[in-house]
């Protein structure tokens, strides 16, 4: 992954935050669509997530949004190589 960006108003809900995820991310088919496999995989990639619509993702998914971005800047955090942008 080189850079990536998210559709954050693709995302209204759970499913298809994961489904623009899996997409967007190349992830395997083997991946748990749950914020603890999605930390995984981000903790070992390389490049840069950008979302756009931010806001709109926030009020589809509501708490669970809250989540998912403490998810991506907590990798961003941990992983030198990844880094996260949500505007």
């Amino acid at each position: 992954m080189k850079k990536t960006v998210l559709n954050g108003k693709a995302m209204t809900d759970r499913a298809s935050a994961y489904a623009a995820l899996r997409a967007a991310l190349s992830l395997p088919d083997y991946f748990g669509d749950n914020l603890d496999a999605l930390y995984d995989v981000l903790s070992a990639a390389e490049g840069t997530v950008e979302l756009k619509g931010t806001a709109a993702m926030l009020g589809a998914l509501e708490s669970y949004g809250c989540k998912l971005l403490a998810c991506f800047y907590d990798a961003a955090r941990e992983n030198p190589r990844f880094t996260f942008r949500a505007r």
